[in-house]
């Protein structure tokens, strides 16, 4: 069905790495909302997976000494973790259910929305809260940052959760599964014939979200004496990225924070 596996052979102490990639991120969420896109990692804390809710869905393959993150990024999709030697069947298993039987559970996401506004008044004044706060101010149409936003989450995640899941899931062959480990070839053969054919794939190119906005880089300096307040500096050159202005930034940036500091 096109459904891709690349193997690695390496001596990982009785363990498999996986890794189920696909393309296709947090851009691709329709009516996205600035800062939104970093709460997509955490979809599968708000699900029901299988029938059972996310705790003891996680306790279960724990037990098994299986571990899972889901990874969301502007462009990428990663389900990865490990899981021990003789585990692939119940690795792929555990896959298939992610992929094809998850749905929001109302209940702990208004349980992890509550969390969340209370982690993000824990995180005011912190490096990470301020960054998000400069990212605003320089760009205050960007809706596609990495840095959780105070307010951007609703009650339409849900919805627009389940949309994305549902369009990674229709096309499992718009990415790959990878797996490292020391791998007994025959049995991931009979594992794979048993199970791939349950991923569900399309004949598609996939569709890369076209994404306008002013390209701002640049890195943020941090220094504190004692409990005194600080002050956040950010400088902003409108300059192609070439490996020469590269360096030559970074150069800059050296010669700034050694006068910075000196004064």
């Amino acid at each position: 069905n096109g459904f891709k596996v690349v193997v690695k052979q390496m001596p990982t102490a009785d363990e498999v790495h996986y890794t189920l990639a696909l393309n296709g991120g947090y851009a691709n969420v329709q009516d996205l909302q600035s800062g939104e896109g970093a709460y997509m990692s955490d979809i599968l804390k708000v699900s029901r997976i299988g029938g059972a809710g996310s705790k003891d869905f996680f306790d279960a393959i724990r037990q098994k000494g299986m571990s899972m993150d889901l990874n969301v990024g502007f462009s990428t999709f990663a389900l990865e973790g490990t899981v021990p030697e003789d585990g692939l069947e119940y690795m792929m298993r555990v896959l298939l259910t992610v992929m094809n039987d998850r749905e929001t559970d109302e209940d702990m996401l208004d349980y992890y929305i509550g969390c969340e506004l209370l982690e993000e008044k824990r995180m005011q004044g912190s490096v990470a809260a301020r960054i998000g706060t400069i990212d605003n101010i320089m760009c205050p149409e960007y809706r596609y940052s990495s840095v959780k936003t105070a307010g951007s989450l609703t009650g339409e995640f849900a919805r627009k959760a389940d949309e994305f899941m549902a369009f990674q899931a229709e096309k499992m062959n718009d990415g790959m599964l990878i797996l490292v480990g020391d791998i007994d070839e025959r049995q991931l053969k009979n594992v794979l014939q048993t199970y791939a054919g349950g991923f569900r794939t399309k004949d598609r190119t996939f569709a890369r979200p076209v994404v306008s906005y002013q390209p701002i880089s640049g890195t943020v300096m941090h220094t504190v004496e004692g409990n005194a307040n600080s002050v956040d500096m950010v400088l902003s050159v409108p300059m192609s990225l070439t490996a020469d202005n590269y360096f030559v930034a970074a150069i800059s940036t050296m010669a700034l924070r050694k006068k910075l500091t000196h004064a």
